[in-house]
């Protein structure tokens, strides 16, 4: 079983877009939910990194580049399932939100990081990645770090870990994915 969104039908969104967009006189970098990003695509529109390249911090001054809602007409949450996950992936890409800050995930070079990974950051999600495939045994998602971090901006996550045991908890929030017309 193999499966995720057609490479053809990606777009490289621009992380840094919602960054510097989103409420820039009072957000500070205190971070917002993957489902205010797919509300803000869906209602504005989003830029292309190509235009608004990934820098890491927030400038707090919106660009004034060309933005497209890329057809999205709504978003919605899916099940917290590995099975609906990857019903969910096999018809685009799947926002989740994951412990970003455990060393796991923050010092990632490669491989494929393995169900209960250890934690040694308590507690919450604190980090949106977009799922984009998976095989018989991961996970395939992207980061918002840029090339140089992980597998050239991109991570493997076990699958068929246990809810609560997954890698890096991230069966702990709700997957969002947009609905194209």
């Amino acid at each position: 079983e193999e499966g995720g969104a057609p490479v053809s039908d990606t777009v490289d969104l621009a992380e840094q877009d919602f960054l510097d967009c989103w409420n820039p006189s009072t957000d500070e970098c205190n971070g917002a939910l993957p489902s205010w990003y797919i509300d803000r695509a869906v209602c504005q529109g989003v830029a292309s990194e190509q235009d608004v390249p990934y820098v890491a911090r927030d400038k707090n001054a919106c660009p004034a580049v060309a933005r497209d809602t890329l057809g999205l007409k709504s978003w919605f949450k899916v099940p917290l399932t590995e099975k609906a996950l990857k019903q969910a992936v096999s018809k685009g890409p799947v926002s989740i939100a994951i412990r970003g800050s455990d060393h796991a995930f923050a010092l990632y070079q490669g491989g494929v990081i393995p169900c209960g990974a250890p934690a040694d950051v308590k507690g919450f999600v604190d980090h949106a990645v977009t799922v984009i495939g998976w095989d018989a045994t991961t996970f395939i998602a992207k980061n918002s770090w840029g090339t140089n971090w992980g597998e050239s901006g991109f991570f493997r996550l076990a699958s068929g870990c246990a809810q609560g045991a997954s890698a890096l908890n991230m069966l702990t929030d709700g997957y969002n994915v947009a609905v194209r017309t």
